[in-house]
């Protein structure tokens, strides 16, 4: 019998076989029976949310005694016992000899990530710390250790936490407006778009060097950094006319450059974003250029023709270039 780590990573290649066209359904329904991979089914759904909700009750409880008792200091203690069990019982799961609790610990880890950083949240406040300090204090502990967790115990969910809280931490999503609605603030996209750069390329590295031992870790750094580096040039863009030119022609070439890197290393997760770039950025010149010069039915006439002209330009592209080898 396979354990149950084997069986996760052929249920996930099943799915890409089929996504990639390489099987049919059929065939994929016979190797999943065959290899017992059934893949992220509805019990390990509900596993999920037991666990994130026997969390998050846990979290409430913590909030609740803080509040009764009125001291930021007691909040800062008990998250802090609180994260230290979660990851302690999370890692115990995932050194497991069977591989039993692979998705089980990976959540349960990750929760107590989460209590950590509020634990020391709750400790900057006990002490005073202005906000911008408090920042900065809870990146540098909580950041480095979600990672060394995540790296040590293969654990995808805690990468994209980290990865996430980076990309918060340096300037995003950094007020809450009226109850459930974020105000999305990138507070220097310049910098913002250089630190997506580089996640990028550590994906890049990540997926020609360290696959095998941390597979799909890529995934996760092209993904996010690809996807805040094109919504910050993309704020670039629309600035001022005098300063969003260059920034045009930037994201312009790095749409390309997505495009091309995409062709050599085969990866369809590169090309979607660099056509994505691509597509954004002629459509916010379009608009720019042609809403107030046009009526609604014409704009979007004419954006529609564009669009469609531009996709059986790109189809054109893509058949040449698949028998060429290059897709």
């Amino acid at each position: 019998m396979s354990s149950q780590a084997v069986k996760d990573r052929l249920a996930q290649d099943i799915a890409l076989w089929e996504a990639d066209g390489v099987i049919d359904g059929p065939t994929k329904a016979v190797l999943a029976a065959r290899y017992d991979a059934a893949g992220f089914g509805l019990a390990t759904f509900a596993r999920y949310l037991g666990i994130a909700g026997g969390g998050i009750a846990a979290l409430g409880l913590v909030g609740f005694f803080a509040v009764a008792v009125g001291s930021p200091a007691v909040i800062a203690v008990l998250a802090l016992i609180l994260a230290c069990l979660l990851l302690w019982g999370g890692l115990t799961l995932a050194a497991d000899p069977l591989g039993r609790y692979v998705h089980s610990s990976k959540a349960v880890i990750a929760l107590g990530a989460v209590a950590l950083v509020g634990a020391v949240c709750a400790g900057c406040e006990a002490v005073k710390l202005p906000h911008p300090q408090m920042i900065l204090v809870a990146g540098l502990i909580s950041l480095p250790t979600m990672a060394v967790i995540a790296y040590r115990t293969t654990n995808i969910l805690l990468l994209i936490l980290a990865v996430l809280g980076l990309f918060h931490w340096i300037g995003s999503w950094s007020t809450m407006l009226g109850r459930s609605t974020y105000a999305f603030e990138v507070q220097d996209p310049k910098v913002m778009a250089a630190v997506a750069l580089g996640a990028s390329i550590l994906g890049a590295f990540h997926e020609a060097e360290w696959s095998e031992r941390w597979p799909r870790f890529h995934h996760v750094y092209l993904a996010i950094g690809l996807t805040y580096m094109n919504l910050s040039l993309l704020i670039l863009t629309v600035y001022p006319h005098k300063t969003a030119l260059p920034w045009i022609v930037v994201w312009a070439a790095a749409g390309l450059l997505q495009m091309v890197a995409a062709v050599r290393a085969k990866s369809r997760l590169i090309m979607a974003f660099g056509m994505t770039a691509a597509c954004l950025n002629l459509f916010t010149r379009f608009f720019e250029g042609w809403w107030d010069a046009l009526s609604v039915g014409a704009f979007l006439l004419a954006g529609g023709l564009a669009l469609a002209a531009f996709g059986v330009a790109a189809e054109a592209v893509a058949v040449r270039l698949q028998r060429r080898g290059w897709l």
